[in-house]
């Protein structure tokens, strides 16, 4: 029995038992507020689900319920990230060598990768000294390859 049937079926019993006078069983009743309690549970999730469609300014979900709101943002988002994707296919970045310059560049960018780490004082380490470009290098060997490749097809 599913927990639509076993409510439908607490209904009736306290229906049939207010007439008599009679309560419902504790077992009966435990389940009703613990059915209760994952509602009210239920219904702040939606809410928190809510909110955060709402500061996305997803309009197109207004008058749906939020969990369908929510599949029509995901399904949209998937939408755009394939189209992101076909459009770095088509300039010649696939996401793997996208992902590859990001995270070069990240290296070249973050500050502390410039700082010494003076545990070892007689020998500081500098990740950036220690890279010596190397990094750099390797991408745009990679992309030379890739545009010699492209050159013979």
């Amino acid at each position: 029995m599913n927990d639509q049937e076993q409510l439908q079926g607490l209904k009736r019993k306290y229906e049939v038992k207010r007439e008599f006078g009679v309560s419902l069983h504790q077992r009966d009743m435990e389940w009703v507020f613990k059915e209760a309690e994952r509602a009210q549970q239920s219904d702040a999730k939606h809410t928190e689900l809510n909110v955060f469609l709402q500061k996305r300014n997803f309009i197109d979900g207004l008058g749906r319920h939020v969990v369908d709101s929510a599949i029509l943002y995901i399904t949209r988002l998937e939408e755009s990230v394939n189209v992101l994707e076909k459009k770095l296919e088509r300039m010649g970045v696939r996401s793997e060598e996208y992902q590859l310059y990001k995270k070069v560049l990240e290296f070249y960018a973050d500050e502390n990768n410039y700082k010494a780490d003076v545990t070892n004082q007689w020998e500081p380490v500098i990740p950036i000294d220690q890279d010596r470009g190397d990094k750099a290098s390797q991408v745009l060997e990679f992309y030379k390859n890739k545009r010699q490749e492209s050159e013979l097809v």
